[in-house]
């Protein structure tokens, strides 16, 4: 689903695709841009976060804050991006939490492999 290094990805595991159509029609259910918050994440705390790509909302967790922007890292596809406060809301007691349905993205590490350095990739 996304790569993180040449290391470090993440997956989802086989027949996923109910759980990700369940949490994208409740929170499209949820009218999510019609619903004013005073919500401020803490570092860690799950969430909702729109998407830049496609301006649809998803589960998410805070990583960071940057100014007045927020890293969070979508947690059923393991990509993150930079969100600004007004793309963040609670999640929605109409959707499942993490507790409910567990992040369908899987991280997965290759053990074993070293990475050449930019050095050593421009010897070869």
């Amino acid at each position: 689903v996304e790569m993180l290094s040449p290391v470090s990805f993440y997956v989802h595991a086989a027949g996923v695709d109910k759980q990700i159509e369940l949490l994208a029609d409740r929170l499209a259910n949820a009218k999510l841009d019609s619903v004013k918050s005073d919500f401020s994440p803490k570092i860690g705390e799950a969430c909702v976060a729109k998407f830049s790509a496609d301006n649809q909302w998803y589960r998410a967790q805070v990583e960071a804050r940057k100014g007045d922007s927020f890293v969070v890292v979508f947690r059923d596809f393991g990509n993150r991006e930079e969100v600004k406060l007004k793309d963040l809301r609670p999640i929605p007691s109409s959707v499942p939490s993490f507790q409910q349905i567990p992040p369908q993205a899987l991280e997965y590490k290759l053990a074993y492999i070293k990475v050449p350095s930019a050095d050593e990739d421009n010897l070869a």
